[in-house]
């Protein structure tokens, strides 16, 4: 799906696919995609701070109940798990919210995930988020 719109540099992630990729293959609806997308890129496109980008994944990923069925996250979670091998991100961190979020797990540990991602990288958690903690 890498196309000319989403293979900038910063949507692309370190196996050489694209944030776009996972999210269509994925099957991510609005929020989780968008989650995914500024996971991904995070601090890596020009005039967005990491700061920034984690933020706005904490408001999609915190926003995302309605999308799925319970039945239909199980088995999406399944099924992503079995599509998706090998690393995504080089970071070890990153990769690990990102299969999160592919694998539609439970929204507040992925906002876990993130503000922990962010704590131990310096990056300032919004205060509504600092529950998250």
């Amino acid at each position: 799906m890498s196309d000319g719109v989403h293979a900038q540099s910063y949507y692309m992630l370190a196996n050489g696919k694209s944030a776009s990729d996972y999210i269509f293959e994925g099957k991510l609806k609005f929020s989780m995609g968008n989650a995914f997308k500024y996971v991904s890129r995070a601090g890596r496109k020009e005039n967005n701070t990491a700061e920034s980008d984690l933020n706005k994944a904490l408001v999609y990923v915190l926003s995302s109940d309605k999308e799925f069925s319970f039945i239909d996250r199980i088995k999406l979670h399944i099924r992503n798990s079995l599509l998706f091998h090998g690393d995504i991100s080089d970071d070890k961190d990153v990769d690990h919210i990102l299969r999160a979020i592919i694998k539609f797990e439970d929204k507040e540990n992925i906002a876990r995930m993130i503000v922990r991602y962010m704590k131990s990288r310096g990056i300032n958690v919004k205060p509504e988020y600092k529950r998250y903690e």
